[in-house]
């Protein structure tokens, strides 16, 4: 059965009993490839696109925590905290990407990537020391903008240079404040994790089924580990629950997937649903785990950290925790989201970050520059300023383009050049739909000898900007044209 895709509608905010309801831009899946040459295999006609249509989070108190986490209600006085992502379409659990390039283990479709929980709304905490080229701070720029909330000023990756920066250079892209984060990169689900709820037993994913992951999904920042005292579980100062439960559920009437996290407040919660006398916080996530004990954990290492200083700059990462109330933060009402998500390439690609990015959130605003939340002249005066400064003959290109990235090419074709400074859609695209394929090189033919000014699609095609479309141009536009989907 072919599965169409959901496309819902608005970006506000609403609110339900203790939820929030965070939509998602219709239609804003992007194909954003992280290869040297842009140019890595992924078809998505084969392997859908990761495309987030909404996030519900709040506190949750389910029916019976022993038999079925899923199965209850949103309730500010529930013991446990429920994340819901919805995507477009039949989307799978990922296999393995990182170790083994097996993604595609439990069907065409997995979802790769993280989604980011800052539970105390406070950026100076909590972050990503070693790879945060995959996060949302590094990603967000790949969609043509930077994100514009007051929390991300200063922290956003501009382009792939800020990586290289030291931890207290600007912009502090290590640093944006997450305390938890669910990973679907692949490294932790296997064969044995899965629990069938709904479906056949032939191990794929598939319309209507609903399967539980049973794995090490859900991380606390791993930027905590250095300067915590969690131990018994994993590598020291890891807090990594290897049997959280995620559920992964396909609506064949609606055609969406909803991702489901649902997790121990506290202790005591998770003595529920264990079955169990609660155990005191002691810091072992392989043991009762909750968000409490990961928090409780970072008061400890705040207040060792204060009393006998490391020395190094990282430390800060933790030590505003050493005056914070763990009990404070337990309420989902005041936890901020970023998610940063995609898909895997169809083979293995060294020169790549693992994943094609699709989807981000919260948006950028296309075309905004300094994260004003608009688009505007003043966005245009910069990027035509960077061109003057670094380009030449009117044109910058990005070295190891789509590995490297620039926040200034704002349709993502590898170069900062007119088609940017004046937001206009990547060249030879006719159609918007971020290829350049057949369609577009009929546009071209027929667009083929126009001279002076022109209507907008054979604007596409100047690729010299001299208005006039010749030889030249049909010599650029080749090299554009790779097909469906494909960059």
């Amino acid at each position: 059965m072919l599965c169409a895709y959901l496309l819902a509608a608005g970006a506000a905010i609403c609110h339900a009993q203790s939820e929030r309801v965070f939509h998602d831009p219709v239609e804003d899946a992007r194909i954003r490839r992280t290869d040297i040459g842009d140019d890595g295999p992924y078809d998505p006609l084969e392997h859908a696109p990761a495309e987030l249509t909404s996030i519900t989070l709040g506190a949750w108190a389910p029916v019976n925590p022993s038999r079925h986490l899923f199965e209850g209600r949103f309730d500010r006085q529930g013991g446990f905290v429920r994340l819901d992502l919805v995507l477009a379409g039949l989307m799978n659990p990922p296999g393995q990407v990182a170790k083994l390039f097996d993604p595609y283990a439990f069907g065409p479709n997995p979802v790769i990537g993280f989604v980011e929980i800052d539970v105390d709304a406070d950026v100076r905490t909590g972050g990503e020391l070693r790879s945060p080229m995959q996060r949302y701070l590094g990603v967000a720029a790949r969609f043509g903008g930077l994100p514009s909330e007051p929390r991300f000023h200063n922290r956003a990756a501009r382009w792939f240079e800020d990586f290289l920066l030291g931890f207290d250079e600007p912009p502090f892209t290590k640093r944006h404040g997450e305390e938890f984060h669910l990973d679907f990169v692949g490294e932790f689900v296997a064969d044995g994790s899965i629990l069938i709820i709904d479906g056949d037993d032939d191990r794929l994913f598939e319309c209507g089924e609903t399967w539980w992951v049973v794995a090490p999904l859900f991380h606390r920042a791993h930027g905590y580990e250095r300067y915590s005292f969690a131990s018994g579980c994993g590598r020291p100062g890891q807090y990594m629950p290897p049997d959280s439960i995620v559920q992964f559920a396909h609506d064949d009437n609606l055609d969406q997937t909803t991702i489901s996290l649902v997790f121990p407040l506290t202790n005591e919660a998770d003595a529920e649903r264990r079955n169990e006398t609660p155990q005191r916080n002691d810091g072992n996530a392989c043991n009762q785990s909750s968000v409490l004990e990961a928090l409780a954990d970072l008061v400890i290492g705040a207040q060792w950290y204060f009393e006998h200083p490391s020395g190094e700059p990282e430390e800060d990462i933790i030590l505003a925790w050493r005056d914070k109330n763990p009990q404070g933060h337990l309420d989902p009402d005041g936890w901020t989201l970023t998610a940063a998500l995609g898909v895997p390439y169809s083979r293995e690609d060294p020169d790549s970050l693992l994943v094609v990015y699709t989807d981000v959130f919260p948006n950028p605003v296309l075309g905004d520059v300094n994260g004003d939340g608009a688009s505007d002249e003043i966005d245009r005066a910069a990027t035509a300023e960077f061109v003057r400064l670094h380009g030449e003959g009117g044109t910058f290109t990005i070295r190891r383009f789509a590995h490297d990235f620039n926040v200034f090419d704002i349709n993502y074709d590898g170069a900062v050049d007119a088609f940017d400074v004046n937001q206009r859609p990547r060249p030879g695209d006719v159609d918007g739909d971020d290829d350049v394929d057949l369609f577009d090189a009929r546009a071209f033919w027929i667009c083929f000898g126009e001279e002076g000014p022109m209507p907008p699609p054979c604007r596409l095609m100047d690729f010299d900007l001299d208005e006039r479309i010749t030889l030249r141009d049909y010599r650029r536009f080749v090299q554009q044209m790779r097909g469906p989907g494909r960059r």
